[in-house]
């Protein structure tokens, strides 16, 4: 009896093991992947397998959460040498915010076994721009403009992301920020443009809707955006700020989102 529980609790016991098809994922996408329990020395129960997915963001500090749970609540008998294999998928929505040096995202799984020390297991992923958003980024690229050191730090409502202007805008543009909003039929994007001033910083704002064609086509999608970009400035008098966002609804569905009340900011 003795040797089956040190069995049980040592390294003769049940293990888990979440197995993805890939590392890399983009927003919209379908991951999928196999949940493997392999049976130890002796027959255990399993009574619960829950996945989590974590979202750990850094600012001034460093904060971690559940985004997700999955469990399999049912509870089984693994015998020994034994593999069972369970199918495990889940969406990446699109208002999950994009990895980068301040966001990263990890799978971590919990085998709860009776008469055992629980087993866990620990996948990280990377969470990219879908094509289409990634289009604006290099056609932004392509106009000059330069991502900052602090894009993709999340706001309290989304994930912004800031661009340096080209050299011969800084005379009078400071900063370039947007939001994405990512849609099936295209983009809708939050553009707001900080001018330079030797007296004030004055933003103003103006969204902007790219459809699936235009986001697919380069050169249009660079010339779009350089006549917006070019119009704000132009005109500035017609783009009052709007602090990002005008309904609450959109602060639900921009990129981000779903990150921003989930994530404990407490020490």
């Amino acid at each position: 009896m003795f040797k089956r529980l040190l069995a049980m609790m040592g390294n003769g016991g049940a293990t888990v093991d979440l197995v993805l098809k890939q590392e890399e994922y983009v927003l919209g996408e379908e991951l999928k992947g196999d949940l493997i329990i392999q049976g130890g020395k002796v027959a255990q129960q399993i009574n619960q397998i829950k996945i989590s997915l974590m979202i750990t963001v850094k600012d001034q500090g460093k904060y971690s959460n559940a985004l997700e749970e999955f469990s399999y609540p049912e509870t089984f008998i693994i015998q020994p040498g034994e593999k069972k294999v369970l199918p495990f998928r889940c969406y990446i929505p699109y208002q999950y915010p994009l990895s980068n040096k301040y966001t990263s995202y990890t799978f971590v799984t919990n085998l709860d076994v009776d008469w055992a020390i629980d087993h866990s297991d620990r996948d990280h992923i990377i969470v990219k721009a879908p094509p289409r958003l990634q289009s604006i980024f290099d056609s932004l690229s392509e106009l000059g403009f330069v991502e900052k050191e602090n894009s993709g730090l999340m706001s309290p409502y989304s994930q912004e992301f800031r661009f340096s202007a080209p050299e011969f805008l800084q005379a009078e543009l400071e900063e370039l920020i947007l939001i994405p909003i990512v849609a099936q039929e295209g983009i809708y994007l939050y553009l707001d443009l900080e001018l330079t001033s030797l007296f004030d910083v004055k933003v103003i704002s103006r969204g902007v809707w790219f459809s699936n064609q235009l986001l697919e086509d380069p050169k249009m999608l660079i010339k779009s955006l350089e006549n917006v970009i070019g119009k704000m400035l132009e005109s500035p008098e017609n783009y009052p700020s709007s602090d990002g966002f005008k309904f609450s609804s959109d602060r639900e569905i921009a990129v981000g989102s779903a990150a921003t009340e989930i994530v404990d900011k407490k020490e």
